[in-house]
């Protein structure tokens, strides 16, 4: 489009499909495109989420881990949201489609995803119901508590002095819940497959120490409390999912659980315990 000349003998993968943006053609691109995702997405979006190979051939997308496990293929015309996997019924196209993307992915530079991207060994994660935590906590890996298919009660006191920032978070984007203050109100926010539910309150907090009771029930109803009076209702429609992300206090780190202005908490709290039942 730039009329820019290329250094001699350069050669590139690429196809001009120029005709195609200025609409004088419909054609696509004739030759495989192929992907490989961060080497680390799994050990955040867990082992069951996202191979780590990808191709794009006409109609079809093809997806599969280093070694050519787990393979999922989709007609991208007939099915553009990718929720039928035709792997089983086309072992001609899959056995294609493996064979091309593994060779692709050899003339890689070779990063970490063997090692990073294997199936972590499982271990039995703590069922602790009860937390007593102060400002600065950060539980992670195994130390994270398990609230999957748990209810979770959050009994804090803090006096804050700013507008905004997170009183305690577990999980990300995808999966997780927090308690957070957001231009002067207090919110309870719950993920569920990346959609953000919240509970918020419909008046600004006064200065000083305030209480606070939040809680979730098993299958998402969520309600806030403060000194004593109900402020926020809400309802996931979900049962919890256990995220990849730890848990902190007075903050927020990695991927984000809620709509946040701020993550640092600019105050102090006095007390902060978690229940999970």
């Amino acid at each position: 489009m730039t009329n820019a000349k290329p250094p001699a003998a350069t050669v590139y993968d690429g196809e001009d499909v120029l005709d195609t943006l200025l609409g004088r053609s419909e054609a696509g691109r004739q030759k495989e495109i192929y992907f490989r995702r961060p080497p680390d997405r799994k050990n955040y979006y867990g082992f069951t989420e996202l191979p780590d190979l990808a191709v794009r051939y006409r109609a079809w997308k093809f997806l599969c881990d280093y070694d050519g496990s787990r393979p999922q293929l989709y007609n991208l015309h007939s099915d553009p949201g990718e929720e039928l996997n035709l792997a089983s019924e086309n072992p001609e196209v899959v056995a294609e489609m493996t064979s091309k993307v593994l060779a692709w992915n050899r003339t890689m530079p070779q990063d970490k995803g063997l090692e990073l991207g294997s199936q972590p060994e499982k271990k039995s994660r703590s069922r602790k119901k009860r937390y007593s935590l102060q400002k600065g906590a950060d539980l992670s890996g195994d130390s994270a508590p398990h609230y999957a298919g748990r209810s979770v009660t959050i009994t804090t006191s803090f006096d804050s002095k700013g507008s905004d920032g997170v009183i305690v978070a577990q999980g990300g984007d995808k999966q997780g819940y927090a308690l957070y203050i957001r231009e002067g109100k207090l919110v309870l926010g719950v993920r569920d497959n990346w959609k953000l539910t919240e509970a918020i309150s419909n008046q600004k907090l006064n200065s000083g120490v305030t209480s606070v009771v939040a809680t979730i029930s098993k299958n998402g109803k969520m309600r806030v409390s403060v000194n004593g009076v109900s402020v926020a209702v809400a309802d996931a429609v979900c049962v919890l999912a256990q995220a990849g992300d730890g848990l902190q206090v007075g903050d927020d780190k990695i991927k984000p659980v809620g709509k946040y202005t701020n993550t640092t908490f600019p105050g102090t709290i006095s007390v902060l315990k978690v229940k999970f039942e």
